[in-house]
């Protein structure tokens, strides 16, 4: 019975680092190919000389010398089709992360749909204000850095990257309008560009998420305003849509 778990356990294991496993075979395989190269390449040069009279044409060089690099060129094709395994598996899991992620991100929209039907839009609000508050409260500006951006001076707070900036609320509509002008343009636009218009830090995965607007429209920002935990008016920024991967894939206009 206990090799039986650990049978499973290996094969569970095997299944989850498949894609890292066939990258590790192909990049080895790589490398013993340089490996064998050089070996090859000497194996050759000494063939080349014990049958140079026999040596006319680079052709004849060709026939003579190409027996010893038939293992390097089947191990860079085994490598290769490793690393072509790989990218396959990763982007198969990626396909299917996609799937839950919009499947998640369509149930959340129907559930607030639902929610504002059932008990009003104000009282939505409330609930929504309510949540921000609690965000405020659980990253007291009085340990957080705020970054001064030069573009207004009330304090703001970013719900996603949960960065405490100066700035106003004509400031960030302003910075929002020009980021919708640029998926007008191009169809979509990453986290990272928004905080760059901002003047804040971008984050470390904010370059894979973003707004596509063939999906759902243009970027649209809402303001509510609560108190930080040191009696500081702030504003807290919410996304109506949030961003989601793969949102520089093709759309249609």
């Amino acid at each position: 019975m206990k090799n039986n778990g650990l049978v499973k356990n290996i094969q569970r294991f095997t299944r989850k680092r498949a894609p890292e496993i066939w990258m590790g075979i192909g990049i080895a395989g790589m490398l013993t190919t340089v490996v064998w190269t050089a070996d090859a390449t000497i194996k050759a040069t000494k063939i080349v000389k014990e049958n140079k009279e026999d040596i006319e044409t680079k052709m004849d060089v060709v026939k003579i010398a190409w027996k010893p690099y038939v293992p390097v060129l089947l191990m860079f094709i085994f490598s290769s089709c490793c690393m072509v395994e790989s990218n396959s598996m990763h982007q198969k899991r990626n396909a299917a992360l996609m799937t839950v992620c919009q499947v998640s991100k369509n149930a959340l929209s129907e559930y607030r749909s639902k929610v504002i039907e059932t008990i009003g839009e104000n009282k939505e609000r409330s609930i929504r204000e309510n949540i921000n508050q609690d965000k405020v409260d659980k990253k007291p500006v009085s340990e957080s850095t705020v970054i001064v951006t030069e573009k207004g001076n009330t304090l703001c707070f970013d719900v996603l990257s949960g960065q405490y900036f100066k700035s106003d609320i004509d400031t960030i509509k302003r910075c929002k309008n020009d980021l919708n002008e640029k998926m007008l343009n191009e169809g979509y636009a990453s986290l990272n560009e928004l905080y760059y218009l901002l003047g804040i830090k971008t984050i470390k995965h904010g370059d894979e998420i973003g707004w596509n607007i063939s999906d759902d429209g243009q970027l649209d920002i809402s303001f509510t305003s609560q108190i930080a935990e040191d009696g500081t008016p702030c504003i807290v920024i919410n996304y109506s849509v949030e961003p989601t991967y793969s949102y520089d894939t093709f759309y249609a206009k």
